[in-house]
């Protein structure tokens, strides 16, 4: 039964993690500059288009890298931020450096770089806010000093 948890845990992690690099990708690539009074319906409509695509995109993109991530973090129950912050960096070089078949090389544009590799990182630091920091099938037992035989 924990294995089932397991799964919707980890589907509602990637879910939200990519809405939320989706986000902040197109926030920090447009910025929330108000619109003017007469143009508020349409700046919203074109902010959730942008944000629409950049979470499909995002979400097509980072699907086989991070089904290898939570398969191997669910098996090894790897629970250290510092790895989910790692490989959302990887993954964002990843498509900064075009090796993602979704996003064409960033090339001397080191602030597009540098923006993809942020949005991997908030991507997984979101996914292990939900998902990583309990992965593993196995309960996380907490050791209590009268667990311990006498010595």
């Amino acid at each position: 039964m924990r294995a089932v948890g397991r799964l919707f845990v980890t589907l509602v992690g990637f879910i939200v993690a990519i809405a939320v690099a989706a986000l902040f990708l197109v926030v920090a690539s447009t910025g929330l500059h108000p619109a003017p009074a007469d143009a508020t319906v349409r700046w919203w409509f074109e902010f959730t288009l942008a944000l629409g695509y950049a979470t499909s995109l995002i979400g097509a993109a980072a699907f086989v890298p991070m089904a290898v991530l939570i398969i191997v973090s669910e098996s090894l129950a790897i629970r250290a931020i510092v790895a989910y912050i790692a490989f959302g960096a990887v993954l964002g070089g990843a498509a900064a450096l075009g090796l993602s078949s979704r996003f064409s090389p960033a090339g001397q544009d080191a602030t597009g770089a540098t923006l993809l590799v942020a949005t991997g990182i908030v991507g997984g630091c979101v996914y292990w806010l939900i998902a990583g920091r309990t992965a593993g099938l196995t309960a996380r037992v907490p050791s209590s000093p009268r667990d311990t035989p006498p010595t």
